[in-house]
């Protein structure tokens, strides 16, 4: 008996590993980017990965919060 019940609890440590994963929930995934300050070459870059990020992570939402007094026009 005392062999058996080690193998009884490996055994069951395997199964739990072996259960589908369930969605941790059913709500719409949304990334937000902040900016607050003026454009520049750096928050071209910020954004620029915000949207490879959302796209990467099957982002249901990107959203780019502005705050911003302008910048350069060559960025914009």
């Amino acid at each position: 008996m005392k062999k058996l019940f080690p193998l009884l609890l490996l055994v069951f440590f395997l199964a739990l590993n072996l259960q589908p994963a369930a969605a941790a929930s059913d709500a719409p995934l949304v990334i937000v980017a902040s900016v607050d300050g003026p454009i520049a070459p750096a928050i071209q870059e910020y954004i620029s990965r915000a949207i490879d990020h959302a796209y990467l992570q099957n982002a249901d939402l990107l959203i780019i919060q502005l705050n911003t007094p302008g910048g350069s026009i060559d960025v914009m």
